[in-house]
């Protein structure tokens, strides 16, 4: 079977979540409980935000 790109990335990025998912449900939160993950998430969502904002900047495209 021979897959595009875009399927490709696609099922990456599935079985990526699905293992993300299962390894906080199972592992991470029972670990360090349930506000040190929220925190951890929080701050990883603000990362990421602070990223896509400094890619976009360095590119020069228009805010809006």
């Amino acid at each position: 079977v021979c897959l595009n790109a875009g399927a490709a990335l696609y099922a990456a990025n599935t079985a990526g979540a699905v293992a993300g998912v299962v390894a906080v449900a199972f592992w991470l939160v029972p670990a360090q409980g349930l506000m040190r993950v929220s925190l951890l998430c929080a701050a990883l969502n603000g990362a990421c935000a602070a990223g896509a904002w400094w890619l976009q900047r360095r590119a020069g495209s228009p805010a809006s």
